[in-house]
């Protein structure tokens, strides 16, 4: 399954069980963590190692995106879109 199908499986689900959800770009994701949106992955992946205070680089690459985008998004301003009848 490519990840545009399961993105849309994972907002249907949210919507259908009234959970709410919020979008966040990969520009986004490098403004918050790294202050400036054409960081590097590997700027990124430093960051993210510092503010969790790790030892070493996750493996694979998708956790340190994973953490990346968990901390942009805690970082912004959520308002649950009103539901379409």
């Amino acid at each position: 399954m490519a990840v545009s199908e399961v993105r849309g499986v994972l907002l249907l689900l949210g919507e259908k069980e009234g959970i709410p959800t919020i979008e966040v770009t990969p520009l986004e994701v490098k403004q918050r963590v790294c202050g400036h949106g054409f960081a590097s992955k590997e700027a990124v992946a430093l960051k993210v190692g510092l503010l969790f205070n790790l030892k070493e680089r996750p493996r694979p690459a998708d956790i340190t995106d994973a953490l990346a985008i968990a901390l942009a998004a805690s970082s912004m301003p959520f308002e649950p879109p009103s539901r379409i009848a």
